[in-house]
C-alpha cells in the first residue's frame, strides 16, 4: 500500500464517518446505537437510506486544509485562516460550531488568526476534528507537525487542551501512514500522546490510559470515557460524548483500536458513543481509512459522500495524491505510485 493510497483512505474514511455521523448528531446513545443497526442492516440488503453522502464542517475544514497545504506545500497559518473565513462568509458551512464561527467572524473583521481563537476555556474538538492533512503532511514526532498542528488549532481555539487535541489526531494519523504492520496498543498510545505531554499532561496521561479501557465492557469504557475532562458531561451531553476536545478524542482513539482494522466496525462503534457523533466518526474514520487504505472502503459509501453535490469522492482523492507526492519528497522517498 502506497503513501497515497493511506492518505485518500484517510481522507474518504473520515468523509463517510462525518456524513454518517451527521444523520444522528446531537442524540442520545440509544437512538444513535439503533441508527447503526437499522442503517447497516439496510444496507446489508442493499439499500442505502436517504438522506446520506452530505458531510458537515468536520470534512469541510478539513478539505479546505488540504487544499492550502496543497497550494504552499506547506502549512501556511495566513492562508488557511483565511479560507476558514470564507467559507463561513459564504454560508455553505454545515453544522459548525459556536467557536469556531465566532472565530471566523473574528477573522472576516480583520483580526489577525493568531489573536482571532477563543481563549483559554473553550476546549471545544473543532480544531481537533480538522487536524488530519497535518498528519498527512509531516512526519510523527516531527517539530513541524507540533508547530502545524498547534498554529492550526490557534486560528480557532488557544485552550491547551484543544491544541493538544489537534496535535493527538495529526501525530496518530503520521504514525498510521507510516506503520509498516500491527503496532501494540501500547506503544501506539505512548507515542499518540508524547507530543503533548509537557503542554497537556493531564489529556497525555488520559490517552496513555485508554490501553486499560481496551479490555473491558463497552458500557463500562464509555461511562469512563464520556466523563473525562468533560465540563458537559453533567449537562445537556450527559451520557454521550460532548464536543469537548477531551472525551471525543479519547472515544475516537478508543473507537479505533477497539476495533481495528475493520473500518466499518470502527464507525459504528464510534457513532453508537451518541452525542458528537459526526465528530468522532470523521477523527476515527480518518484513522482507520489510513489503516485499511482507499480499496478497502466500502464503495457504495464513499461513492456518495459530497458538499452540495460537490467536492465528491474524486476531488478528495485529488488532494490525497498531491499531499502524498509532497509528503515522499519531503522525507527522500520519491513520488507516489499513483
Amino acid at each position: 500500500m502506497d503513501m497515497a493510497d493511506r492518505i485518500s483512505g484517510s481522507f474518504a474514511g473520515m468523509a463517510v464517518g462525518d456524513a454518517l455521523g451527521l444523520l444522528v448528531e446531537g442524540h442520545d446513545r440509544e437512538i444513535a446505537i439503533n441508527f447503526v443497526k437499522v442503517f447497516f442492516e439496510d444496507r446489508d440488503e442493499g439499500t442505502i437510506p436517504d438522506p446520506f453522502g452530505q458531510y458537515s464542517d468536520d470534512t469541510q475544514l478539513t478539505r479546505e486544509l488540504a487544499a492550502s497545504m496543497v497550494t504552499h506545500r506547506r502549512f501556511d497559518p495566513d492562508d488557511y485562516a483565511g479560507r476558514i473565513s470564507n467559507l463561513f462568509a459564504s454560508g455553505r458551512v454545515i453544522g459548525g460550531g459556536r467557536t469556531t464561527i465566532a472565530a471566523a467572524q473574528r477573522l472576516a473583521t480583520g483580526i489577525h488568526w493568531s489573536e482571532a481563537g477563543a481563549p483559554i476555556g473553550a476546549a471545544g474538538n473543532g480544531a481537533a476534528m480538522r487536524a488530519a492533512p497535518i498528519g498527512w503532511l509531516y512526519r510523527a514526532s516531527s517539530s513541524e507537525l507540533v508547530h502545524a498542528a498547534s498554529q492550526q488549532a490557534m486560528i480557532t481555539h488557544h485552550d491547551y487542551n484543544a491544541v493538544g487535541g489537534s496535535i493527538l489526531v495529526a501525530q496518530a494519523v503520521s504514525l498510521i501512514i507510516d506503520s509498516e504492520g500491527t503496532v501494540d496498543n501500547g506503544d501506539f498510545l505512548l507515542s499518540v500522546a508524547q507530543p503533548i505531554s509537557s503542554t497537556a499532561p493531564q489529556f497525555a496521561n488520559m490517552v496513555y490510559d485508554l490501553r486499560h479501557f481496551l479490555s473491558l465492557p463497552l458500557d463500562t469504557s464509555h461511562s469512563i470515557i464520556s466523563q473525562l475532562g468533560s465540563q458537559d458531561a453533567a449537562g445537556e451531553w450527559q451520557g454521550t460524548i460532548s464536543p469537548h476536545v477531551i472525551p471525543s478524542v479519547l472515544w475516537a482513539l478508543f473507537s479505533y483500536l477497539r476495533s481495528r482494522p475493520n473500518y466499518l466496525e470502527v464507525i459504528k462503534l464510534a457513532i453508537s458513543g451518541g452525542g458528537d457523533t459526526d465528530t468522532t466518526a470523521t477523527m476515527s474514520g480518518a484513522l482507520a481509512g489510513a489503516e485499511c487504505g482507499i480499496a478497502m472502503l466500502p464503495d457504495d459509501l464513499t461513492s456518495r459522500v459530497n458538499d452540495n453535490s460537490q467536492w465528491g469522492l474524486e476531488k478528495l482523492v485529488s488532494l490525497s495524491k498531491a499531499l502524498a507526492e509532497i509528503r515522499c519528497s519531503q522525507v527522500g522517498l520519491g513520488r507516489t505510485d499513483s
